[in-house]
């Protein structure tokens, strides 16, 4: 999950929000549970949920082909990946290209690529999706990786990445994680870096993409107005001929742990934060627990930071926090623009609130509207077809699909005994990684 900072119109919209998400869930679901699945023969999962309120499917192609599986010689490799597959001529489709072909049936389509997976996502008419369906299929089966688009993708890809690591939370969040991770996944960017990108070939391209576009390592969610059977048959039509391969998962040598250091991180100027190893989906409770103590830290103007912060250090700028679930321990990340206050009294109460938690926990009331933040975070995330297909895909990337399914359910039966001990072993405000930006303390 992610918290960012927003206007005040929209913390008002926030605060009505939670007032009526308990009756309005009580009578519909954030995401629908009438899904089937169907795993083809080379190991492929679809996930189809049906729909009929829009005249609209989305059809997300996910490879578990993301930067955390990437060698250390082999950085940003997922993410050219995806640019070639989704920018490659591709023969058998209408234009002989992916995007111009969704885009003739009055679509849409994107793709992005982070730590866990990369994703393709088209949305189409119902009467489009045999056509986009086989088009994806075409695509990332069986693509052709040619040295001219190589380079006209790298050239495009170096400068979004010199847009992104221009962002000062990039930045701090960089620093952090390769102080946590060191060569391990999650160490940087999905993207890679600009220095990464001109050595490789197509040779390497084509390589990443036979080792990880296979079936054993993909799904296909479809949710949308469509009937079950028929989006079962156009999985198969599109993806069954592709390699089963082998499932692949990344891995750590060692669990990360959170050091208790003070680092400084240029580019993050003027924001100065707290960094702290965060649970995976091994821990599925402590998650929930991680998304609701972000609602009592972060979402909404009464919660603590947006309260505490502004009263004990008048005159400072932004303030945030943000945590992405992942397969893997990801990383909790609490920040301020310090405007008139000092980095180091920024710090003291970033501390002191995390610590008045962990010594005197949180009243059932402040977890319970914790809980409420979490849960209208992931049904904002899910507010059409399109980003319910994205958020069962999400999952499905990192454990399975049926954690978004009974996110709901499982988010409100977080107490506030979870949230203390979740802090007390995780987020200790003793052993934080705090880290500063500009040239340090």
């Amino acid at each position: 999950m992610r918290s960012c900072h927003h206007g005040r119109g929209r913390w008002i919209v926030f605060l009505l929000a939670l007032a009526w998400l308990p009756s309005a869930l009580a009578q519909s679901r954030v995401i629908g549970e009438n899904i089937e699945t169907e795993q083809l023969a080379n190991g492929l999962r679809a996930i189809v949920l049906p729909a009929h309120d829009v005249p609209v499917v989305t059809v997300v192609a996910l490879v578990r082909g993301g930067a955390s599986l990437e060698a250390r010689d082999q950085r940003g490799l997922a993410h050219i990946t995806e640019h070639m597959v989704f920018q490659e001529p591709v023969e058998g489709t209408s234009t002989g290209l992916l995007p111009q072909t969704i885009e003739a049936l009055g679509g849409e389509i994107r793709a992005e690529t982070s730590a866990d997976s990369t994703r393709y996502i088209a949305t189409v008419a119902p009467d489009g999706m045999p056509e986009a369906m086989s088009a994806l299929g075409i695509a990332l089966g069986d693509p052709t990786f040619t040295p001219t688009r190589l380079r006209a993708e790298l050239e495009i890809m170096e400068k979004e990445l010199d847009e992104v690591y221009a962002s000062p939370i990039v930045a701090l969040r960089g620093a952090a994680t390769k102080a946590i991770y060191g060569d391990g996944p999650y160490a940087r960017s999905a993207g890679g870096g600009p220095d990464d990108l001109p050595s490789y070939s197509v040779a390497d391209v084509e390589a990443f993409h036979a080792a990880h576009y296979v079936g054993s390592n993909m799904a296909v969610v479809v949710v949308g107005d469509v009937e079950t059977a028929d989006a079962f048959a156009a999985v198969e039509e599109a993806f069954g001929e592709i390699p089963a391969g082998q499932p692949q998962v990344p891995a750590m040598a060692s669990p990360p742990e959170t050091p208790a250091t003070t680092l400084s991180a240029p580019g993050a100027e003027p924001l100065v934060g707290l960094v702290f190893v965060a649970p995976g989906m091994d821990h599925p409770r402590d998650v929930l627990a991680t998304d609701v103590l972000l609602g009592i830290l972060e979402h909404g103007p009464t919660s603590r930071m947006r309260t505490q912060l502004p009263r004990a250090l008048p005159g400072i700028g932004a303030v945030g926090a943000g945590y992405l679930t992942q397969r893997l321990p990801g990383h909790l990340y609490l920040w301020i623009d310090p405007g008139q206050a000092s980095a180091e009294n920024c710090i003291g109460v970033l501390k002191s609130i995390l610590a008045d938690i962990r010594d005197n926990g949180v009243s059932h009331e402040e977890c319970l509207k914790g809980a409420r933040s979490a849960l209208l975070m992931h049904a904002i995330g899910a507010d059409t077809y399109t980003s319910q297909a994205e958020s069962l895909a999400f999952y499905e990337a990192i454990d399975s699909y049926r954690f978004a399914v009974e996110y709901e359910d499982r988010v409100l039966t977080v107490v506030p005994g979870d949230v203390q001990d979740l802090v007390a072993r995780y987020f200790d405000p003793d052993h934080a990684l705090v880290v500063v930006g500009g040239d340090g303390p």
